[in-house]
């Protein structure tokens, strides 16, 4: 079933996730990011997140939607843009957004990043912010500078990325494993044209 609640211009509000995950609300042409050591392992729960709100956290809204039991809303409004599922660069991947994607998700590590494709990454996060917002969850400061105007850290506090005493924290943290497999992470998440069935 699905609810319709006034969207107040919030196109994504994860209110008290039950996994490790901050809460997250995000109005029209906002671009958030979520600075992390295991951006991988973040993007998995973001994905549990859209694709199974009741379980996961006590709301998630979608362009003012609610999803029980159902992750049409999830699939239907955000453009996963994730180099891994795709095996693309961010920059292809934003090209190819389905129009009526107005949460445009970016989930990459360090090693994803193409540097001489920021500045166009910059260009297309700018356009889509003009109808939606973005959210962007990786380790890497290079891409967070180029796309977002406010950082947080995993527990949804606000960080400075010029303050080098918060990148000491993170680098001195464990690092997972490799995110091996996301194709089991999530079930039947849309990609554009694409389907793909995630466990």
């Amino acid at each position: 079933m699905i609810k319709e609640t006034p969207s107040e211009g919030f196109i994504l509000d994860i209110v008290e996730p039950l996994i490790s995950f901050p809460s997250v609300r995000l109005e029209k042409g906002q671009a958030v990011g979520i600075y992390t050591s295991e951006p991988k392992l973040m993007t998995k729960y973001f994905f549990k997140l859209i694709c199974e709100p009741e379980k996961y956290a006590k709301k998630v809204t979608i362009n003012g939607l609610i999803a029980n039991g159902t992750n049409w809303i999830g699939r239907s409004f955000t453009h996963m843009v994730v180099p891994e599922i795709w095996n693309d660069t961010i920059c292809n991947i934003l090209k190819k957004k389905p129009k009526r994607r107005h949460l445009i998700f970016i989930g990459a590590a360090k090693d994803e990043i193409v540097s001489e494709e920021l500045d166009n990454v910059a260009f297309f996060v700018e356009d889509y912010k003009k109808e939606g917002s973005v959210f962007v969850i990786t380790d890497s400061k290079e891409l967070l500078e180029k796309t977002v105007d406010k950082v947080l850290n995993e527990k949804g506090i606000e960080i400075d990325l010029n303050k080098s005493e918060l990148y000491k924290v993170i680098s001195e943290k464990e690092s997972v494993s490799e995110f091996s497999n996301i194709n089991h992470n999530v079930k039947n998440l849309n990609l554009g044209n694409n389907f793909i069935n995630l466990e």
